[in-house]
């Protein structure tokens, strides 16, 4: 395989992993949502695959984050993110687009669950490095010997 091509594999493979990470913590805060009563009907099919597909995107989004300067990163990230909440509810049927109260409790709503899920990414990546360092200190152990 050529270069160009292994480039473009590994790009693909990181797209892939982005996207699963964010259906991840997209399911994971949707089923904590479902617990605490937020959504007062029974999960369509459409509700399901449209969380999870916004959950890929934000997570694809979150590839912005190598530009090194966190003061550009999150808020792009922010608005973003926002964006594709409200899509996701608007293919739901779940935007009361007059409401001044819906807006209000839903932007709210949305700072609350975008800390939360920021919150699971922290402790996602403490315990990847974590076992990181553990495996590095058990490789130089057992060099050392």
């Amino acid at each position: 395989m050529d270069c160009e091509g292994e480039i473009m594999k590994k790009q693909f493979k990181l797209i892939g992993r982005l996207f699963i990470n964010g259906v991840e913590i997209a399911s994971v805060i949707y089923l904590l949502l479902l617990a605490a009563g937020a959504q007062s009907n029974f999960p369509t099919v459409k509700n399901i695959l449209s969380i999870m597909i916004m959950g890929g995107l934000i997570g694809i989004f979150s590839g912005i984050f190598s530009l090194d300067d966190i003061r550009i990163e999150l808020p792009i990230h922010f608005v973003i993110t926002f964006l594709a909440v409200l899509a996701m509810m608007a293919i739901n049927n779940w935007v009361l687009w007059s409401n001044m109260t819906f807006w209000l409790g839903f932007i709210l709503e949305y700072v609350i669950i975008y800390a939360i899920a920021w919150f699971i990414v922290f402790l996602s990546g403490n315990v990847k490095i974590n076992r990181i360092n553990k495996k590095l200190k058990e490789r130089q152990k057992a060099q050392n010997k």
